[in-house]
């Protein structure tokens, strides 16, 4: 599994698909390809554990549903939202392993919880 994958509601051959991971330096990474249904499901089913989106619904939905922990990407139409220290303003903002663990302990604690939210509905 690659460290990096796009998930899109866009058509994977969508010449605004191909710009974005060129532009974003992401050229050979995985990119998925929604046609209509849940990044939920996508998520789930390619084990991805942390996840950004630039749509407030789609960020709400991510972390409400314990599969993926989600960081909302800035963006003018969403900044109208208070989500906090989950927000981000570039992809590098995203740290793994200890330094997430460490600095940021309160996001795995969440993330945690979610997924424990999460199990308790489906028992």
């Amino acid at each position: 599994m690659s460290l990096f994958v796009n998930v899109t509601s866009r058509k994977i051959d969508s010449k605004v698909t191909q710009r974005w991971i060129e532009k974003h330096n992401f050229p050979c990474v995985p990119v998925y390809s929604t046609n209509e249904q849940s990044k939920v499901d996508i998520l789930a089913k390619n084990k991805i554990d942390i996840f950004v989106d630039d749509a407030f619904h789609n960020f709400v939905e991510i972390n409400n549903s314990g599969v993926s922990f989600c960081y909302l990407m800035d963006a003018p139409y969403n900044r109208k939202f208070d989500v906090g220290h989950m927000r981000i303003y570039k992809l590098s903002d995203i740290v793994t392993g200890d330094h997430l663990i460490h600095n940021y302990p309160d996001r795995i604690e969440y993330y945690k919880n979610q997924k424990e939210l999460n199990k308790d509905k489906k028992a």
